[in-house]
């Protein structure tokens, strides 16, 4: 269960949430790009979302930086570092004229980087994480092992009921720091593929550097946006068997949704725009929003985990 910290200082202090991601300007071209943005975590989430309150640091242009590079995001994030590092330390002078009893005196603020969000590729980006192999987790020790008669290199993760009851070791950033090291400096390329694979690291993020201001950690301040914790196959699987078997009309479904009184938090970007039978197959942004409003119903019908013994098979 999370717990919350609290820290005493100057209520005008900033924190800052950092955020990457990956998009596609171009409709018909292979020309990707990234961008950097940070919000303020001090503002109401109604506010902090808006437009002119997400604050772009800088755009990666994906097609003029070497592919398959784990440094590449690294002369994009160190500005940013360095301006937390400065603001933290020194701090920001400010015109700030209201001096009640609440406010402590002077006109010097600072800020700090409270986490880093974004997708799970974002995240091995950004933390120099492997996506996959055989330590595919950064917050636990999880070991994947091949099946010698295979035909493939695939790892496997088993015995996954077990240690949901006994949880793998935790990963300790301390503990790790120098494997990180190691990886990011080892210059021949097989050796650092095959360190990469053992320890689930290829490198050491630039984040890191703010570890030792405030204890900003890599392994747990990373984390998923809120869209990207929805089990989108599973969901996407069951609302196709639905379709297919006539237990849901796409045409019902579509005229529903237009005159369905949604939320202002939804209206902000998790309202699907329609819904119809090549939608909900493709991977489409109405997929995944209409998958954050169904998923309760679509988890239920089919893990029913409520009746669920331990060791009991799960229902295919």
């Amino acid at each position: 269960m999370h717990k919350p910290e609290y820290a005493n200082g100057d209520p005008r202090n900033l924190a800052f949430i950092g955020h990457w991601d990956g998009c596609s300007p171009y409709k018909h071209s292979n020309h990707s790009s990234g961008a950097i943005e940070v919000t303020v975590a001090n503002m109401r989430k109604s506010e902090r979302l808006k437009v002119e309150e997400v604050y772009v640091l800088g755009f990666v242009p994906f097609n003029q930086v070497p592919k398959d590079n784990p440094h590449l995001l690294d002369p994009f994030l160190q500005p940013l570092v360095d301006e937390i590092k400065e603001g933290f330390i020194n701090g920001i002078t400010v015109d700030y004229v209201y001096n009640g009893e609440d406010i402590p005196k002077g006109n010097r603020i600072r800020c700090l980087l409270l986490c880093f969000t974004t997708d799970y590729p974002g995240i091995c980006e950004v933390g120099k994480f492997l996506n996959g192999g055989r330590s595919p987790c950064r917050r636990c020790k999880v070991k994947g092992e091949r099946i010698p008669t295979a035909c493939h290199n695939q790892m496997y993760y088993a015995e996954n009921r077990f240690h949901a009851r006994y949880p793998w070791q935790e990963v300790q950033v301390s503990q790790e720091v120098d494997i990180m090291s190691e990886i990011q400096g080892e210059q021949r390329k097989s050796v650092r593929k095959k360190l990469s694979s053992q320890y689930g690291f290829t490198g050491i993020s630039v984040l890191h550097q703010l570890h030792a201001l405030y204890g900003f950690d890599i392994l747990k301040d990373l984390v998923y946006d809120i869209h990207h914790l929805l089990p989108l196959n599973l969901i996407k699987n069951q609302i196709d068997r639905f379709v297919e078997e006539g237990l849901l009309n796409p045409k019902d479904v579509e005229r529903k949704l237009r005159t369905f009184p949604w939320t202002s938090d939804l209206k902000e970007g998790r309202v699907p725009t329609g819904f119809d039978k090549g939608v909900v197959i493709g991977r489409h942004k109405n997929t995944e929003s209409f998958a954050s409003l169904c998923r309760s119903v679509c988890l239920k019908v089919c893990c029913p985990l409520r009746n669920m013994k331990f060791g009991q098979p799960l229902p295919v």
